[in-house]
């Protein structure tokens, strides 16, 4: 009997250092597949990861058959593609076009496991303009930057949730050479200072010190997802601050042609463009990217002091997580700027 007194006090404290009920299940099945793709509708080739998971250890499982419906019809088979070794995962890639409204069912088998997971995508919410402009001595570290003043429209008479991208895309010409060279960079911008956009979460600039961040529970917004409930049937304005790098500028330059023996100007021009995306996106996958941004932002492992990050899963006959989100799309040229480029 005394020796089952110390086990009960330190399960009272773990139970009592956090504000979530724990969850234990003392069966697990000997094997599962793990099954995660988050889809979206402005993609027309999808990917999605699939590994046998088991209860030590999690394998890639390059062998299974991946399959995907679309309104209960079968749409495509995913392919394997070649990884590295090392990694514990298996990467698929099918071809489906998906739109709002529509059922999405991925289906994984690897032998005598099974998992699937059926997701419908939402209505799209429309992204109503974009405005940017210049500005000097910006957030990122005191350089220039790009201000950008998106509007949203909400839909109504529902709750909702959305999520917000910025690509950044860039095509260079070099006319003396006929030759084109097309890049795509995202541009990671989860630390905002939008009070929509950071959605309840604190600034790193409004933390007073570590300490006070330690037992705040608040992060960065990293996955810029947010709730409509400030502007619930409305429109919002919000505002960003991307760095300003490689953008639309041109240079001119002058050789000798020894064939007319004349000098020759000619001008490269690079063009940019900023791609913004407004996904609309399901609750689950709200709280979903929710607990995923807390498990990036632990500053300090308090071992079981540590309130627990529960990862929600909507996979039947396995674990894993399926989400699709119905984007909306807006693309703005960047003006030309002298400048020189590299090439």
């Amino acid at each position: 009997m005394k020796k089952t007194l110390p086990i009960i006090s330190f399960l009272a404290l773990l139970a009592g250092a956090c504000t979530n009920p724990l969850e234990i299940d003392f069966y697990q099945a000997p094997e599962v597949i793990i099954l995660n793709a988050m889809l979206r509708t402005d993609d027309t080739v999808h990917f999605a990861l699939v590994s046998r998971g088991q209860i030590d250890e999690v394998l890639p499982a390059p062998n299974a058959q991946l399959r995907c419906f679309v309104n209960g019809t079968l749409v495509a088979e995913g392919t394997c593609i070649p990884q590295e070794k090392e990694l514990h995962t298996s990467r698929f890639e099918f071809p489906a076009k998906i739109k709002p409204g529509d059922e999405v069912r991925l289906e994984a088998v690897d032998g005598s496991l099974r998992a699937s997971a059926t997701v419908t995508a939402p209505e799209a919410a429309p992204l109503v303009s974009v405005d940017t402009a210049y500005v000097k001595d910006g957030h990122y570290s005191h350089s220039d930057g790009i201000r950008c003043k998106l509007q949203l429209q909400d839909l109504p008479d529902q709750d909702n949730w959305y999520r917000l991208s910025v690509r950044y895309e860039r095509e260079r010409f070099k006319n003396i050479f006929d030759y084109g060279d097309y890049r795509q960079d995202p541009l990671n911008f989860g630390f905002l200072e939008d009070p929509i956009l950071r959605d309840g979460y604190q600034a790193e600039a409004e933390r007073p010190n570590d300490f006070t961040r330690l037992f705040s529970g608040t992060t960065s917004n990293a996955y810029c997802s947010f709730k409509d409930e400030p502007f619930s049937d409305g429109s919002a304005e919000v505002e960003i601050q991307l760095p300003l790098v490689n953008n639309s500028h041109y240079s001119t330059y002058t050789f000798y042609d020894f064939e007319t023996q004349t000098y020759v100007s000619h001008t490269i021009v690079m063009t940019a463009k900023l791609k913004f995306t407004l996904l609309t996106i399901t609750k689950e996958e709200y709280d979903y990217l929710a607990q995923l941004n807390k498990s990036l932002h632990r500053s300090l492992d308090l071992g079981v002091l540590e309130e627990p990050v529960h990862i929600p899963g909507n996979v039947e006959g396995g674990h894993g997580f399926v989400s699709v989100a119905s984007a909306s799309t807006q693309v703005i040229t960047l003006p030309l700027i002298e400048g020189s480029t590299y090439f």
